[in-house]
């Protein structure tokens, strides 16, 4: 019989699917009987049936054994999202923290560039008042200049 015909399928059945073969029949070809003997005979070591062979487990199987306790998994998976999400609400927070001073900065600045400019133009028309009484006062200055010339040449 080759391995391929002794190979167990992959779902576990409940007992032996068929009659013993002959060589379990034959007590003398159990494993406590070849160990009995001094001499070890060929025919005396265990044959591989399918009975008695059994599969190593798969890699898949092992992870899945050794992952078993799933509700200590899960509520370690459980506390890491609460804590992910506890994290996240407080950097939440923080962002809308800045994002509030950041606006309250904006504002007074554009407030205070804001009363800067009205502080200018106030300025500027200050000066352009004075300007213009400046200049009033040169030309009442100069038509009192010519005034005097020409009665200084009428004079003369």
């Amino acid at each position: 019989m080759s391995f391929w015909q002794r190979r167990k399928p992959k779902t576990k059945q409940a007992g032996p699917s068929h009659t013993p073969s002959a060589a379990q029949a034959d007590p003398s070809h159990t494993p406590s009987a070849a160990q009995d003997g001094p001499n070890h005979s060929p025919s005396s070591v265990p044959q591989f049936t399918e009975e008695n062979y059994v599969r190593p487990m798969g890699r898949d199987s092992a992870k899945k054994l050794k992952s078993g306790s799933s509700a200590a998994s899960s509520t370690g998976c459980l506390e890491v999202l609460q804590k992910i999400h506890s994290d996240r609400a407080k950097y939440d927070k923080r962002q809308e923290e800045l994002v509030k001073d950041e606006s309250k900065e904006m504002a007074e600045r554009y407030e205070r560039k804001l009363k800067i400019q009205e502080e200018t133009m106030k300025i500027h028309s200050e000066s352009v008042s004075i300007q213009k009484e400046l200049l009033a006062k040169q030309v009442t200055i100069q038509e009192r200049m010519l005034d005097l010339q020409e009665k200084s040449v009428s004079t003369e």
